[in-house]
């Protein structure tokens, strides 16, 4: 095919024309352009044919491998990669499926921790309130006798031999250690504070953060004592972190491969409940699982806080073992694909073996035919895919034998495509007359085909002008294409519309040597204009909506602190006050600037509307009174609504201030009085509708018409109907 066809990038379609106007005197004016073009074609295969002869590729070593050795290698390859893949893939899904079910794991285990102890704490806190509000203790509080000294040490003696995990016990008041058990164990400081927050109360026991006591993980239990509301002191009761049993309970509870954390809200100290452990390394309080690094070892832990005391929980499992199904199903992965690598090259061998041999005959076939011999065929009697390939390649070789005779006749084919295509197609020779023209240039240019030919193109295509032949001249010189060159086409009488083009250029040559000419082609793109034209006011309308929705969203802010200041204002005003009329304004007043805001908000876009099933029967008639007073004397407002009008879902403000404003219209326009009329009713759209109103889709709709006997608008004032 000649470089000009291969340089447009076009498609060539054989169609059959219906004739022109003048088919004989057109074939006659043709035929110059297509002996040069014919000839042209000669010469560039021929220059083709000897480049290949003359340069033949040579292929790397694969390639000159023959194929009863590629298939088996490429078949292997194949299954290899497809296995490879598969498995990979088949791995990381069970990984993710693991680390999913793990992070399941250690977070419902963390919950379940979590809740236990916070149920032993309340146990212990109520324990501690219930010891620290017995009279012996508050009486010794009140007054220290020897008498209330061995009462309340048989008050706090009474189940200390049965609870190992109790260390001591010790009252205390105003900062001093009234009261010890064991007796003279006065090494620990005043008693933790209780906390803040809202759930603890004074007459309420809390526990403290964990800490370290002669190498034991030690907690307190504090319980005020108070007599009525006086409070007199508190009771500290030192417990020693569970083990043993309750490490095993744990253990069992969390599962195997588990590590269970304790440790303080604030990382000063964590345990395992066997010693002290480092804290996490990323902060614990997280919504989800996470994983990190502990020891050189990433793990898969979840925190949860224990309610009601300064402690977290932590489960970790390292990763290792979360994953350690993943790696069973890669090593059985990695055995199957041994086995169907291994099939998969005994298989390919035999395939080969039955495919190459054919194929060698047609392949001797192919290349006589190559040489000039087109009687060559192949001599393939088997009845599979091969046979049929045979059978293919002899009817190829036939057509080409047949192809080989009309060759002369491909001309012609071009001519048929040049002339039938859509858009205006012209060869220029150096000189810049036209070689070929088909009818859609023809047409543009308001002249026959025949017309064109020998003629420069100035004559017919004013347009190009002085500088755009300088253009072309370019395309000849430098062998460069110009692609989409805008062209302005004047009015060939008064009144006419200017007509725009659109050209592309580019170098008709041979692989080798200066060009020969030049092909181009011309799409008229008038109608183009008015679209660009909507598009634009598409955009200054855009820019008007997001300048008004930045300006409303501002000044909503400000009206929200009035809005807020005025109505606290209010609240404390007195009924009887002077001032809450003037209050009330200005907080009517600032409701009012709000719906002005909405108003902008819904012209940019930006306000999120609240749409309600509503009746606009009821939504008009409410309205009616208050448009009643917007209008003058002279001007009648008719309502007429349908009884059986449908619902609709639709935002009730935007409704009311849409009627409010075309009824506000309607009135300026009708300086002389006259009548508006508001109806609504039930309609069915048809198929025909949606197009022609902003694609509205066919079935039943609400109608609300707002109908005036005002005067009107122009032209002028319609197409500024739907600005701001």
């Amino acid at each position: 095919m000649p470089s000009f066809f291969r340089s447009a990038g076009a498609r060539l379609t054989v169609v059959r024309r219906a004739g022109s106007e003048n088919p004989e005197l057109t074939i006659a004016a043709e035929t110059r352009s297509r002996l040069y073009l014919a000839s042209l074609l000669r010469s560039h295969e021929r220059s083709a044919t000897n480049r290949r002869l003359r340069n033949p590729h040579v292929p790397s070593f694969l390639l000159q491998q023959p194929l009863r050795r590629k298939l088996p290698l490429l078949i292997s390859s194949l299954v290899f990669v497809v296995v490879a893949v598969l498995s990979g893939f088949g791995y990381k899904q069970v990984e993710r499926a693991m680390i999913a079910a793990t992070e399941q794991r250690v977070a419902n285990a963390a919950q379940q921790v979590g809740g236990m102890l916070h149920e032993s704490v309340l146990g212990l806190r109520r324990n501690a309130h219930l010891l620290a509000s017995d009279s012996n203790v508050v009486h010794f509080l009140r007054r220290d006798s020897p008498r209330s000294r061995a009462a309340v040490d048989v008050t706090l003696r009474g189940d200390i031999g049965r609870l190992p995990q109790i260390v001591s016990r010790a009252l205390w008041s105003r900062g001093q250690l009234r009261y010890s058990l064991p007796p003279g164990d006065s090494s620990r400081a005043s008693p933790t504070l209780a906390p803040s927050d809202s759930t603890q109360s004074a007459m309420r026991a809390w526990v403290s953060p964990l800490r370290l006591q002669q190498k034991t993980i030690v907690y307190d239990v504090v319980a005020p004592v108070v007599a009525g509301r006086d409070p007199l002191g508190y009771l500290v009761e030192t417990r020693r972190l569970g083990t043993g049993q309750s490490l095993q309970f744990v253990r069992d509870l969390i599962g195997s491969g588990a590590s269970f954390l304790l440790g303080n809200a604030d990382g000063s100290l964590w345990t395992d409940l066997a010693g002290t452990v480092t804290a996490p390394s990323r902060s614990p309080l997280s919504d989800s699982p996470i994983e990190y690094p502990r020891d050189h070892v990433m793990q898969v832990s979840a925190t949860d806080a224990v309610a009601t005391t300064p402690w977290l929980v932590t489960i970790e499992i390292p990763r290792r073992i979360a994953i350690a199904p993943a790696r069973q199903f890669i090593y059985g992965a990695g055995i199957i694909a041994l086995l169907m690598i291994a099939l998969g090259v005994i298989a390919a061998w035999g395939m080969s073996r039955s495919i190459t041999r054919p194929m060698d005959d047609i392949s001797r076939a192919a290349e006589g035919i190559a040489d000039g011999d087109y009687t060559r065929r192949a001599n393939v009697s088997s009845e599979n895919e091969l046979g049929r390939l045979a059978a293919s390649f002899n009817a190829m070789a036939a057509k080409v034998e047949a192809a080989a005779r009309e060759r002369e006749n491909t001309l012609s084919l071009f001519d048929v495509v040049i002339a039938s295509a859509p858009i205006g197609f012209a060869l220029l020779d150096r000189e810049l007359r036209y070689l070929r023209v088909n009818d859609a240039l023809a047409q543009l240019n308001g002249k026959p085909a025949a017309a064109h030919v020998g003629q420069l193109v100035s004559e017919f295509q004013p347009e190009l002008g002085e500088e755009r032949e300088a253009l072309l001249r370019r395309v000849l010189d430098e062998r460069q294409a110009i692609v989409d060159v805008e062209l302005l086409r004047s009015p060939k009488r008064k009144g006419g519309i200017e007509r725009q083009l659109r050209a592309s250029c580019f170098p008709v040559a041979l692989t080798e040597g200066p060009p020969i000419g030049i092909g181009m082609f011309v799409a008229e793109t008038t109608e183009r204009r008015g679209l660009e034209a909507q598009l634009q006011q598409a955009q200054k309308m855009e820019a008007v909506g997001q300048l008004a929705g930045g300006i409303a969203h501002d000044f909503n802010n400000l009206l929200t602190v009035i809005t807020s200041y005025g109505a606290m204002v209010m609240a404390d005003l007195p009924r009887e006050s002077p001032h809450t009329n003037d209050v009330q304004e200005i907080l009517n007043a600032a409701n009012r600037a709000s719906s002005l805001t909405r108003q902008l908000l819904a012209f940019s876009r930006r306000q999120v509307l609240q749409p309600n099933v509503l009746d606009l029967n009821a939504l008009t008639g409410n309205l009616e009174k208050m448009l009643r007073r917007l209008l003058r004397e002279d001007i009648q407002l008719v309502t007429q609504f349908d009884p059986q009008l449908a619902l609709v879902n639709a935002d009730a403000g935007q409704l009311e201030q849409v009627i409010v404003n075309l009824v506000v219209n309607a009135r300026d326009a009708m300086s002389r009085g006259g009548r508006i009329s508001i109806e609504t009713s039930n309609v069915t759209l048809g198929e025909g509708y949606g197009p022609m109103h902003a694609n509205a889709s066919p079935g039943p709709y609400v109608l609300l018409a707002v109908s005036d006997t005002g005067k009107g608008m122009d032209k002028a004032t319609q197409a500024h109907i739907f600005e701001p």
